[in-house]
């Protein structure tokens, strides 16, 4: 061959990599073909009047779709169940049901997943609507389905969801994970900018799911954005929307100003309960808008019977930006309307400029009444001042009705500079606390409460209304940490109503009393426990403030509960959800007693808790404790493998590559002849490999020769051929 071949065959050959990748990126540009063209309905079309349905595969589940949106059948009072996991294979979907239509075509049937997966769920470009289901109508059921892929949208008016856009029904017991993008082409329709993990509009019930991916548009939430209030159509809905049980993990980020922008659970929520349900994911929001926890904005001004009951926030809440204007909670950013906050707790920290920063709320409207109760907040809260009203409150920034048997040991700061003091406060229980309708009773602070402004007090910072300044709030039977603040009140010298405790006292005083966990599942002949805690002493006789405590399970067939001192054990008997009710006779500490003692006025707090029964609890995930290692021949190690969540009921089954090398045994290793071996741990749909190399006990190191290869070397190839294999995968 001439050099000049050469070269040209090397140019040839260089050109091959990039040109193959120039036509894979191509390919991957190029829209996807929607599932609307390859619909199968056969498995209807030759049964119509059947009342089930068994689904295989993605073209039966699009034919799902077309019949529907074709208003062929809405599939009310049948059942469609999966046989399997279904791929959609990242083709574009229409989701199955359409409000946008005259007459709306709503899906009115029950859809049991069965626990399987519907994979590569595929929705971009622009639009209003996305989600799998476009709209659950009043009959329909959505449940035991996982939904992975992506769902991103831009519009003027966007509503976006893992599982429906709207829902009128029941979804339960249904997975997120995909990742949820809603874009605003213009940003001031931001109001109706909704993504959620599970429902963008909820006007049903959403019971026992879980959204474990990140949600990012306008306004997001990990469960459903809006909940309850008025319809779509202009009508008010008359029934109450219900989220009881979720659980979100996600990161959520709202993206729009001046409005209820982020809730880790939900966004807004009108006629609403929102029950035992937890969020563990971060959540922020931008300036001028409502944050919370749980639920960015509540706004129930019609329903006195509204409520957030048994929520637990553990994921930092965070405004960027100017915050003037908004309000950020742990577990609701603000109320205006008849709200009840009962029985939560927030762990995460709270922080916010230039705006109203509390622990279980930042606003606390008092128009129409809101009241906390029996609530319990140890995160840090942090406001700092700018140019607008700066509040921040152990457990609510601005108290407007009634804080009563709350306990904070979270600590407040409240930064800033200037001359101006109006409007500016910092307390451990409220940051202000309004003098013309304001009342915190027999609640306690354990923070640290540190402020530039003069309003700085253990109990509130700023006592009074706004006009007239003369009238005082009300505070009754309240204790704080002497070494907090200087005074239980920042503007004023004494409080008539409050006393400071040591913090030897602290140990024994009682304020608040929760049920912990807020819901379980729990295997079918396997147990679970619930603990009641007592806060915030941690060295108080239970025995001395607890004088009954009972539980009930409904209906009894699925779960029962046996109480152990301050645990309440429950057994799982048969597969399915129950709700358990918990009594407490409760006998907090009396805050007026120089002792604090306990009360002699035992009052009554009935807690509800979720059950799930499963037949098996799978694994989220697995790890081990090493990646890599080396052994000589003859040697064993012992591997740990770690499954969550904790209490999976998914056994660990060990494997190994290359057994004539090294062979596993529940987790043991024994190093059999020189070479590698991948030791795979598998739980469930989970695994976790450790490559092991194996180094004959003869070979000595020595001047030359591949016999001198040192342990170190072998160790680290065998890690990269893991990495390898990983990638590969």
């Amino acid at each position: 061959m001439r050099k000049g071949d050469f070269l040209f065959n090397d140019i040839i050959k260089g050109l091959h990599l990039p040109l193959a990748c120039a036509m894979l990126l191509l390919v991957f540009c190029l829209p996807s073909a929607a599932w609307e063209g390859a619909a199968d309905t056969k498995w209807y079309d030759d049964a119509p009047t059947a009342a089930s349905y068994a689904i295989s595969t993605a073209e039966e589940f699009a034919g799902l779709a077309a019949l529907v949106n074709a208003a062929s059948c809405d599939f009310e009072g049948k059942t469609i169940t999966l046989s399997g996991d279904i791929d959609l294979s990242g083709r574009q979907w229409r989701p199955i049901g359409d409000f946008s239509t005259t007459p709306v075509k709503a899906f009115e049937g029950t859809l049991d997943g069965g626990g399987n997966t519907i994979k590569n769920l595929t929705i971009s470009g622009t639009g209003t609507s996305a989600a799998l289901f476009g709209y659950i109508g009043v009959s329909g059921v959505v449940k035991n389905i996982t939904v992975t892929g992506s769902i991103a949208i831009a519009g003027d008016y966007v509503y976006l969801a893992g599982v429906a856009d709207i829902n009128r029904g029941v979804i339960e017991r249904c997975e997120n994970r995909a990742a949820v993008t809603g874009t605003l082409i213009m940003e001031s329709v931001g109001e109706n900018s909704y993504c959620a993990g599970i429902a963008a509009r909820n006007y049903g019930r959403i019971s026992s799911c879980l959204n474990n991916a990140r949600v990012e548009g306008g306004a997001a939430a990990g469960i459903s954005c809006e909940n309850g209030g008025y319809f779509p159509d202009g009508l008010y809905q008359a029934e109450k929307a219900v989220i009881e049980g979720c659980e979100n993990s996600g990161e959520i980020i709202g993206k729009v100003k001046g409005r209820a922008t982020a809730g880790g659970i939900a966004v807004t929520a009108n006629s609403y309960t929102l029950k035992n349900c937890i969020n563990r994911g971060p959540v922020k929001g931008r300036g001028n808008s409502a944050v919370g926890g749980i639920a960015a904005e509540t706004d129930s001004r019609t329903d006195a019977t509204s409520s957030i009951d048994g929520c637990v926030n553990s994921g930092s809440v965070t405004l960027e930006g100017d915050g003037s204007g908004s309000g950020v909670g742990g577990i609701v950013g603000g109320t205006d309307g008849i709200t009840k906050i009962l029985n939560c707790r927030n762990t995460g920290n709270i922080s916010g400029p230039n705006a109203p920063v509390g622990g279980i709320t930042g606003r606390l409207g008092g128009d129409y009444g809101t009241v906390i109760s029996n609530c319990v907040n140890s995160g840090t809260i942090t406001s700092s001042y700018i140019d607008n009203e700066s509040y921040a409150g152990g457990i609510a920034a601005i108290n407007f009705l009634l804080i009563e048997d709350c306990a904070n040991f979270g600590d407040i700061f409240l930064s800033g500079s200037g001359d101006s003091q109006n409007w500016i406060a910092a307390g451990g229980v409220a940051g202000a606390n309004r003098g013309n309708s304001g009342t915190i009773r027999r609640c306690t602070s354990a923070g640290n409460v540190e402020s530039f402004s003069t309003y700085m007090g253990g109990i509130t910072g700023y006592n009074k209304a706004h006009d007239p300044q003369d009238d005082e709030g009300n505070i009754t039977e309240c204790a704080w940490l002497d070494t907090s603040a200087q005074r239980a009140a920042g503007d004023a010298e004494t409080t008539a109503g409050a006393r400071s405790f040591t913090s030897e006292q602290q140990q024994r005083i009682v304020t608040a009393c929760l049920l912990t966990p807020a819901s379980a599942t729990v295997a079918q002949n396997g147990t679970t426990d619930f603990t009641l805690e007592l806060f915030p002493g941690t060295g108080a006789p239970f025995g001395s403030h607890v004088m009954e405590l009972s539980a009930a399970v409904t209906p009894d067939n699925i779960a029962a509960a046996a109480i152990k001192s301050a645990v309440v054990a429950v057994s799982g008997k048969s597969l399915g959800s129950a709700e358990m009710s918990v009594r407490v006779k409760f006998c907090p500490s009396n805050l007026s007693d120089p002792e604090f003692g306990p009360s002699e006025t035992p009052h009554e707090i009935v807690f509800s808790a979720g059950i799930n029964v499963v037949e098996r609890i799978p694994a989220a995930g697995i790890t081990l404790d090493k990646s890599a290692a080396s052994l000589r021949k003859g040697e064993t190690l012992t591997l740990a493998a770690t499954v969550t969540p904790a209490d999976s009921t998914d056994a660990v089954i060990w494997a190994s590559g290359s057994p004539e090398a090294a062979s596993v045994a529940d987790g043991k290793v024994t190093a059999h002849a020189p070479g590698t071996a991948v030791i795979t741990a598998r739980a469930g749909k989970f695994s976790a490999e450790c490559m092991v190399t194996v180094i004959d006990t003869d070979t000595t190191a020595g001047s030359g020769g591949c016999g001198a290869a040192p342990w170190s070397l072998l160790i680290c190839l065998g890690a990269f051929c893991l990495q390898l294999r990983k990638n590969k995968k």
